[in-house]
């Protein structure tokens, strides 16, 4: 056999070296990547289970309390008469809307006396022998029942949620409450749909493994559907434990499982993510990978033989040196190599290929952690846009009907101060949708030249508030005008956030210092710290004398749901936020901090040459109502609800459409009545700017008030801005929906202009 060569040979082994050492560097590197990437994911997917459980438990609560409510104003004259019983549920649409399979009043003896809707087959009929009855009567408290076969529809799948209805004395008189179809369209039967990813999904389970709600409707209320010891994580959760971890499904489907309990009652929250799906991207990266290390190795080679072909001369020399003295001494098989010949020019290349390979990879690893961090900002931005949509709505119907309580109900009432409580809950929950959209860098801004020192003068106050007295606090600002174009609200909430945390670092007291002044940034600053564009900018420095930071939080501290706080004193979403809204005004914002000495933000916002804009105070506007004829298209039951009770309430006349389509169909059978449109912006069948358009053609003196819950992208690409048409956006309370619907029929916004954004 012909022996090799030892071009050959070297190119064999320079090539296989080559390879052990980058398969091994490989398989260390992404064998941390991968656990990296397996807890990243685990974390995020316990967070989203988190957050699910806690609306959850929000809805439960929101509907527990108007059941409590509406059981405190039951006239005591309707546990004995049927008919005025039936009229006060049915004069409960809020209620209705709820519950999509009916509420109820039953006796204390265990009778139903009345229904909504109403079902004469149960008149009379006995049901204290059912669970939901006995645990209300024993416990005088509202109560979540286990899942049941409702009577409204044969085979439907249901549960009950009840209130007592309490006498002077605190007897149980009554029992009110109402039936959730587990099938149908609510809250929960919403969790079903709910899809993660594209194979994964969301379901409710009971401390008893009876399951409540699952996409495969076949499941739901299935007594012991996951035995124990079939799913260990269940077993772990359901011990009070909440986790989240890879498992084995009921069906044998590996999966990535998340458990959380719920507050308000002895139900779990799960997630399941088949782990094919869940680790698909990071298996797609290791098959780049392997096959780059294949592709790396033939070019190698390649480059290995042509350069021991180019010093074939000097190699050959050292090969017949060591083949004609094999018994030399040691001393004598050295070849003495001359550091300027071939092979002296081979280690240099050697040496410097190393260099720029490793300086390659250095680069590599930095694009690779920039991409990952914009991936993640990105998704993150993206699921905040769409949970900000779907919350809008929910928060319209919530504040819509709150508010039309709170006119309906007398200052003094008992439950007046609950249902304010409600509402201003509602109020903060949008406001927290609010720094989602700017977190996610969609939100529509209200920008206008604001002198910065101002709004810090004026913000003073309140920021003395958040503090605590054990805390010096002091705002220096400087005297030349510091006029940046800005969302003063959002620049608001960066400071409020920026104070907070100040606040939360400073636990045994210390000194908050808020300045302003102005900064130049020219090319050599751009080029040392690698970030900003020349130009003079407006600078407000927050600096506090707390515990500081390390290096390693510092590169941390922007990144979403990263935080420092302990378990539920913190959401990591504060300072998102606030880089977010930062961002969007074209600003910079950079941190200095050393451990146990303190920390400084800095905040660069872009100069311009104008005057502040100051706010003027206007009084609140009386409602007036009117006769005209609305239709109101709304593809939201509860919005449109909502809509039609508020307008009807103040005289207008309400039709109702539920998508473009309907919609159109609608106004062709009222067009000569119809003074005013009140349109969703995305709806099935044809979006709101379709709608109008059509509508247009025959009337062109329609007049239009757009809403929506999606973020300023949206409108923005269906031309509501740009052709400054009028709009409210979600969620809108009773006053900003009725004072709206007054002034554009009133003619009081010119459209050319705007004026209705």
């Amino acid at each position: 056999m012909k022996k090799l060569s030892l071009k050959t040979r070297m190119a064999l082994a320079v090539s296989a070296l080559f390879v052990i050492f980058v398969a091994v560097l490989i398989h260390f590197i992404m064998s941390y990547l991968e656990r990296e990437f397996k807890r990243a994911i685990s974390d995020q997917q316990f967070t989203l289970a988190s957050s699910l459980a806690k609306s959850l438990d929000d809805e439960i609560s929101l509907i527990q309390s108007a059941l409590i409510a509406s059981a405190a104003r039951l006239p005591h004259q309707a546990l004995t008469d049927p008919g005025q019983a039936r009229r006060f549920l049915d004069s409960k649409p809020s209620l209705l809307s709820m519950f999509d399979n009916g509420i109820f009043l039953i006796s204390k003896e265990g009778r139903p006396i009345a229904e909504s809707p109403y079902l004469p087959n149960r008149k009379g009929e006995d049901i204290s022998f059912r669970e939901f009855y006995k645990k209300a009567i024993a416990s005088k408290e509202p109560y979540i029942s286990k899942p049941y076969s409702s009577a409204h529809a044969s085979g439907a799948r249901a549960i009950i949620i009840t209130a007592p209805v309490f006498d002077r004395t605190g007897n149980v008189l009554a029992i009110l409450g109402g039936s959730f179809d587990l099938t149908g369209n609510n809250f929960l039967a919403h969790l079903g749909r709910i899809n993660i990813g594209k194979t994964g999904y969301v379901f409710l389970v009971s401390n008893d493994r009876t399951i409540i709600m699952h996409p495969d409707q076949e499941d739901i209320i299935k007594s012991n559907a996951v035995p124990s010891g079939l799913n260990k994580l269940l077993d772990k959760a359901l011990t009070g434990i909440a986790a989240s971890d890879e498992t084995i499904a009921s069906n044998g489907v590996p999966v990535l499982a998340s458990y959380k309990r719920l507050q308000s009652t002895d139900w779990f929250l799960a997630i399941h993510y088949p782990l094919d799906e869940a680790y698909a991207p990071f298996h797609k990266v290791r098959r780049y990978v392997t096959l780059g290390i294949l592709a790396g190795t033939a070019v190698v080679l390649l480059m290995v033989w042509v350069v021991m072909r180019r010093f074939m001369q000097p190699l050959t020399a050292i090969a017949r040196h060591m083949e004609e003295f094999p018994n030399k001494p040691s001393e004598q098989r050295l070849l003495e190599i001359a550091p300027g010949d071939e092979i002296g020019t081979l280690a240099s290349a050697f040496n410097k290929m190393i260099v720029e390979m490793d300086e390659q990879e250095e680069r590599h690893q930095k694009l690779q952690a920039q991409l990952l961090q914009v991936q993640k900002m990105e998704s993150v931005g993206r699921l905040a846009g769409g949970v900000a949509h779907d919350f809008n709505n929910m928060l319209t119907a919530i504040i819509g009907f709150g508010g039309l309580l709170q006119m309906d109900m007398d200052e003094d009432s008992r439950s007046r101060g609950y249902l304010d409580q409600m509402v201003s809950a509602a109020e903060k929950a949008a406001n927290l949708s609010q720094g989602l959209l700017a977190f996610s860098r969609k939100q529509m801004r209200s920008s206008k030249p604001a002198d910065l020192s101002e709004l810090i003068i004026k913000m003073k106050k309140i920021l003395s508030r958040v503090i605590s007295e054990d805390i010096e606090f002091k705002a220096v600002l400087k005297g030349e005008n510091l006029i940046a174009m800005a969302d003063s609200g959002q620049i608001e909430q960066v400071l409020l956030n920026l104070v907070t945390n100040a606040r939360d670092a400073m636990p045994r007291g210390g000194q908050l210092i808020i300045e302003t002044g102005l900064a130049e940034m020219d090319d050599e600053y751009v080029k040392a710290h690698g970030y900003g564009e020349p130009g003079k900018y407006a600078l407000i420095s927050v600096t506090d004398t707390g515990t500081g930071m390390d290096e390693e939080t510092k590169q941390k501290i922007f990144e979403p749901f990263f935080t420092t706080k302990e378990v539920g004193k913190g959401t990591g979403l504060g300072l998102s936020i606030v880089y977010g809204i930062v961002k969007q005004h074209g600003g910079y914002i950079n941190v200095y901090s050393e451990k146990e000495s303190g920390t400084t933000f800095r905040i660069y916002l872009p100069l311009i040459q104008s005057e502040a804009c100051t706010g003027e105070s206007r009084e609140v506007p009386v409602l007036k109502g009117g006769t005209e004829t609305i239709l109101v298209i709304e593809d939201d039951v509860q919005v449109r609800q909502f809509s039609r009770t508020a307008l009807e309430s103040f005289g207008y006349r309400v039709i109702e459409a539920v998508d473009g389509e309907d919609a159109l169909r609608r106004f062709e059978e009222h067009k000569d009545h119809v003074q005013l449109l009140l349109l969703d912006v995305i709806m099935p069948k044809k979006n709101g700017m379709e709608v109008y358009t059509e509508i247009k053609k025959t009337r062109p003196d329609i007049q239009v008030i757009f809403s929506s819950g999606y973020t300023g992208d949206v409108l923005t690409g269906k031309g509501i801005i740009e052709e400054g048409l009028s709009f409210i956006s979600k969620p809108v309370s009773p006053h900003e929906l009725l004072s709206k619907v007054r002034e554009i029929l009133d003619g009081k916004v010119n459209h050319k202009k705007g004026g209705g954004l």
